[in-house]
């Protein structure tokens, strides 16, 4: 592993503050804590924003302190931003500078206990920070070329980032530091990373089908998933479920969950729903977006999958401090908040 110095300017203390974990409570990215109300309205009720900005390409979501949603805007097309949309369906822009002329490719974003929002800019090969009035500092990783992707919050207070061209998670501490964890498995196709209930942060590899354990001290345990028959693997996104388990979508038609000693199972979904971005919902449930067949899903901990259809083409997915899911429409370039 690697030590570097941000660039950018000082960071303030970053991660997920404690938050009520009892039954029926649950505290979202942003640390804050939610019960479902009465007021949410009826179960299954999606009402879709339209985003002001033309064909903006809304991507990863979270759900900021401030009581609003944060979603990453552009992914190489040009439009560069941060979008910031209210519970009321008001929308700001927050352009993010270009390098070189280039267009931004923003890929991740999370929520940092300091209050303000992360986010990963693969073409800039930097980390961001946007306060809530829309000023950004940034933090150039050490290794060039990199390949940012997701990044979250960890429960060390630190932010924990992937870096699938290079083939590392990266972590960046309170104090503007950088370190650099070399995956051991070759080209492992790093997708996911989320932290877990015992205290570590776990990850998946898409091209080896592999899910992966790395501790605060930069230890690796990887644990590969069997395979049935000739079904083809790719673990993408991650989450911690309210059962003390981890929870994976898998490209392939497969939601994976993963004991933190490494015992699997799997439930097969649809063919071609090829699922997404997975979360835990705080209503005792894990849900997760289904890119290909347009739907979002929930699953129980005793493994019952719902699913309820959408618009068009799910792919972030957040809770928001109303206790709602709320998550971006790609291609119809739109913010949904769905009722749970």
């Amino acid at each position: 592993m690697a030590d570097s110095d941000a660039l950018g300017g000082d960071s303030a203390a970053l991660g997920l503050p404690d938050g009520d974990r009892e039954s029926g409570t649950f505290a979202d990215a942003a640390g804050v804590n939610c019960k479902r109300s009465s007021d949410q309205g009826p179960t299954g009720t999606i009402v879709e924003f339209n985003i002001p900005t033309p064909a903006s390409t809304p991507g990863r979501i979270t759900s900021g302190v401030d009581g609003n949603l944060w979603f990453t805007k552009g992914d190489g097309f040009g439009h560069n931003q941060i979008g910031r949309l209210t519970r009321e369906g008001v929308f700001t822009d927050f352009p993010i500078p270009t390098v070189d002329g280039a267009a931004g490719e923003l890929h991740g974003i999370t929520a940092g206990s300091d209050g303000n929002i992360w986010f990963t800019d693969n073409t800039s090969n930097q980390v961001g920070r946007i306060t809530q009035t829309g000023a950004s500092t940034f933090f150039r990783v050490p290794t060039f070329d990199s390949g940012l992707g997701q990044i979250i919050a960890g429960t060390d207070r630190n932010l924990w980032f992937i870096e699938s061209t290079a083939n590392k998670i990266g972590r960046l501490a309170p104090g503007g530091a950088f370190t650099e964890f070399a995956i051991p498995i070759p080209d492992s196709g790093v997708a996911g990373i989320a932290p877990g209930p015992d205290g570590n942060m776990w990850f998946t590899e898409f091209e080896t089908g592999v899910i992966g354990r790395l501790t605060p001290d930069g230890i690796f345990e990887e644990f590969r998933i069997s395979i049935t028959g000739s079904a083809p693997v790719g673990p993408t996104s991650i989450t911690a479920g309210p059962d003390g388990n981890l929870w994976v979508t898998d490209f392939y038609d497969r939601i994976r969950r993963i004991s933190v000693q490494g015992a699997m199972s799997e439930i097969a979904l649809s063919s071609g729903s090829r699922p997404s971005d997975i979360i835990s919902g705080g209503d005792g449930n894990v849900w997760f977006t289904e890119y290909s067949s347009s739907k979002i899903a929930r699953v129980t901990m005793a493994g019952a999958v719902t699913e309820f259809a959408v618009a068009d083409r799910p792919a972030g997915l957040t809770v928001g401090p109303d206790c709602n899911l709320w998550f971006t429409e790609r291609n119809a370039n739109k913010i949904a908040r769905f009722t749970p």
